[in-house]
């Protein structure tokens, strides 16, 4: 029985997109090319994109070319999580503000969670199995494993 190659299906916080928007080397900006040549499934909510398009002003372009960009790179914008499911990780959070994360990754199936905030998402790292949550850097690192198993 041959299985068909499921690219993982990831998460993206504001962070990693700020940063691939601002940069035009390193980690965040690499992982924008692999959601381009759909070696990975970039998933964001609407709660991301109001984060993104409020600080728009952080990033090198106008607000409707951001938002051009981001439609263009991620296709569909989900709906914000339900608040039934944000509640479950709130108690995890110093930030309660980034509970949403955690539940958009669960109704969507994430298999990975991607962020540059070390003190409020990464330090749950190995806590919220199976969800991977991994800096990008750690996520190119875990798909250049998963290739050479292959």
């Amino acid at each position: 029985m041959n299985k068909r190659f499921q690219p993982p299906r990831v998460l993206f916080n504001a962070s990693v997109i700020f940063s691939a928007y601002c940069s035009k080397k390193g980690a965040s900006r690499a992982l924008m090319l692999l959601l381009k040549q759909k070696r990975i499934v970039g998933i964001i909510s609407e709660t991301i994109l109001d984060e993104l398009l409020k600080h728009a002003d952080k990033i090198p372009m106008g607000r409707e070319q951001l938002q051009h960009e981001i439609v263009r790179n991620f296709g569909n914008i989900l709906p914000a999580p339900e608040e039934k499911n944000v509640s479950q990780y709130k108690h995890l959070m110093m930030d309660h503000g980034d509970a949403h994360l955690f539940a958009t990754a669960k109704e969507q199936h994430c298999t990975h969670l991607v962020s540059l905030d070390k003190k409020h998402v990464l330090f749950l790292k190995n806590k919220l199995k199976p969800l991977h949550i991994v800096s990008p850097a750690e996520l190119i690192l875990a798909l250049k494993d998963d290739n050479t198993k292959k």
